[in-house]
């Protein structure tokens, strides 16, 4: 058992599961208005710095993806498996 791509593994899980928690829980703006957009008041600035944060946590989360599969690939299976099931565990799916 490779003890690095575990912790490596372990590490990229947490990661995703807390981008994911914020993909979730972020306060969207509220509604713009015309004079939003007219005036390029705080509410217009918070949308496009809303925007450009979504955007760059969606990319952040779909890299995570990526990077779980790719390390994931170069694993022995076994070591897979037992990993796998340690995370099912009621301690760690919150059941």
């Amino acid at each position: 058992m490779n003890r690095n791509q575990i912790t490596e593994l372990d590490q990229l899980n947490t990661e995703l599961v807390t981008a994911e928690q914020e993909l979730l829980n972020i306060e969207k703006p509220s509604r713009l208005s015309q004079e939003d957009i007219e005036n390029v008041s705080d509410n217009y600035q918070s949308h496009l710095e809303y925007n450009w944060w979504l955007d760059e946590q969606t990319s952040l989360v779909e890299h995570l993806k990526l990077e779980i599969i790719k390390l994931r690939s170069t694993m022995n299976f076994d070591t897979l498996k037992l990993y796998d099931e340690w995370y099912k565990l009621p301690e760690f799916t919150n059941e």
